[in-house]
């Protein structure tokens, strides 16, 4: 006859293997109270750590459970206790009581193991496909099947939703565009549901925007333009109005602060590999080249051998730069097109610092009409080779007019 633990753990093996879907918390109340019990009656001491899991059947669970037993048993302890803080989360926005007490125990993780592990969970979920159940009904004379999507349990959601709100206080570039990446794949629809995972992406943004800097700011610009839903879309707006509001500058504002300018010069950056130079050319909106040069000046036809055998991994983040580059000039000429719409006016001199002296956008704005005011005055120029060109195709010195408004087609 098996004795009451014995059976409680039959029964909670049991409950952990069913599939929880999106509206089950009581139940994993109940899992985690019959854990409690089991871990109190078989633990050695009182200072032991209770052990904590994703639960459920979606496809994050065994890749996530099994980086945590990889780690050292400090290391899997404070995961354990970060686990069973994400697990109860609740709202919008994480309670200050949530962070102070989760910081405590990063800081003893250390922060490179908590985003090298966060990161690996992050990624996974970036390229989670959805799982297909067939369903079948049965009828006297029929037979009918449909299919249903999944794609994060509700309870594991929320542990994702409590660690990304965690990583808030990190500001890295691979912390926040590994955050907008997870954003961008748990809005994406699926079939009959809607967004994969709002939880998690509403959770993203916020943590985008909490970031200290403006490179969250700069990844909710280019969010705001790829997500479709207007609900969401307002809530980026929202914490981009936030964010200006505490900065004193207007939202098109603090959206051309964000902008990274990749330390472009003359739309060119370069990284030296030992004897030889990378040199990424921005070459059109979305586009760029890869050109490598030998000490001599002289051009080298493909990636030097050396460079694949010694620095595979500082190439491999200076090709990822290359992508970020490309979508970003993607992005800002998208914003440019969307600013016709609001007929702005600015200064000349914001004009200059700010897009004519910037590293990417004084390329974007290549070959874009802008009207020069004085007054009632208009002067339709483009830039073309680095001047103004008119109409006529006269040369026009800027610095003669006040102020600058994108060219209105329909006017």
């Amino acid at each position: 006859m098996p004795n009451s633990i014995d059976l409680l753990s039959k029964i909670n093996r049991k409950l952990k293997s069913f599939n929880f879907g999106y509206h089950n918390k009581e139940m994993v109340k109940i899992i985690k109270k019959i854990d409690e019990i089991i871990f109190k009656h078989e633990a050695e001491d009182d200072a032991s750590i209770m052990p904590c899991y994703f639960l459920g059947k979606d496809g994050l669970k065994a890749f996530a459970n099994e980086l945590i037993d990889q780690q050292n048993e400090n290391d899997r302890n404070n995961l354990y206790q970060l686990m069973a803080y994400a697990q109860n989360v609740n709202g919008s926005k994480p309670t200050q009581k949530f962070m102070n007490e989760t910081k405590s125990v990063i800081d003893v993780l250390g922060a490179d193991t908590f985003k090298k592990i966060t990161h690996e969970w992050f990624n996974f979920i970036i390229n989670l496909k959805e799982t297909t159940y067939t369903h079948t009904i049965t009828y006297t004379e029929r037979v009918d099947t449909y299919n249903t999507y999944e794609f994060l349990e509700e309870t594991n959601a929320n542990i994702i939703k409590g660690f990304v709100w965690m990583s808030s206080r990190y500001y890295d570039g691979k912390t926040i565009q590994t955050l907008s990446k997870l954003a961008e794949r748990c809005f994406k629809k699926i079939p009959n549901k809607g967004p994969a995972s709002a939880s998690v992406g509403n959770a993203c943004l916020y943590s985008l925007y909490a970031s200290k800097g403006l490179d969250g700011i700069a990844q909710l610009s280019k969010l705001k333009i790829k997500i479709k839903q207007n609900n969401t879309l307002k809530l980026i707006e929202n914490y981009i109005n936030d964010a200006a509001q505490k900065l004193g500058v207007t939202p098109i504002e603090i959206e051309d602060l964000a902008v990274d300018d990749f330390k472009l010069e003359d739309h060119k950056i370069a990284k030296v590999f030992d004897d030889y130079t990378a040199v990424i050319e921005l070459t059109g909106i979305g586009k760029s080249n890869l050109r490598w040069y030998k000490k001599d000046g002289s051009e080298q036809k493909s990636v030097p051998q050396i460079v694949k055998d010694k620095y595979a991994e500082k190439f491999k983040k200076f090709k990822e730069k290359q992508k970020q580059l490309e979508q970003t000039t993607s992005v800002q000429k998208e914003r440019f097109d969307r600013m016709l719409r609001t007929d702005r006016r600015i200064s000349i001199s914001y004009f200059r610092e700010k897009y004519l002296e910037h590293g990417l956008l004084s390329f974007v704005i290549n070959k874009v009409i802008f009207c020069f005011h004085n007054g009632p005055d208009c002067k339709e120029s483009i830039f073309i080779n680095k001047q103004w060109i008119d109409m006529g195709g006269n040369i026009v010195d800027i610095n003669q007019y006040e102020s600058v408004t994108l060219w209105q087609p329909c006017k």
